[in-house]
C-alpha cells in the first residue's frame, strides 16, 4: 500500500542529493530545441544587440 509513496521519497531525496553533489544545470545551459513546445514559452530568451552598419544600409540603398 504505501510502495508508491515509499518509491517517491526515495526518488525525490535521492535526486536532490545528487543535485547537491553533481550540481545544477543553469537555465541558459539548456537547448530551447530540445525542450516541448508547451515548455518554450516558460523558458527566457536570451537576446544580443547587432552593431548595425550605416553605411553599408546606403550603399546598398543606392545600387537598387
Amino acid at each position: 500500500m504505501f510502495y508508491s509513496v515509499m518509491g517517491a521519497f526515495v526518488g525525490v531525496t535521492t535526486a536532490h542529493l545528487a543535485g547537491f553533489v553533481f550540481g545544477r544545470n543553469k537555465a541558459d545551459d539548456v537547448d530551447i530545441d530540445l525542450l516541448s513546445p508547451c515548455i518554450r514559452g516558460f523558458q527566457k530568451a536570451t537576446y544580443s544587440s547587432i552593431k548595425l552598419d550605416e553605411n553599408a544600409l546606403k550603399s546598398f540603398n543606392e545600387k537598387s
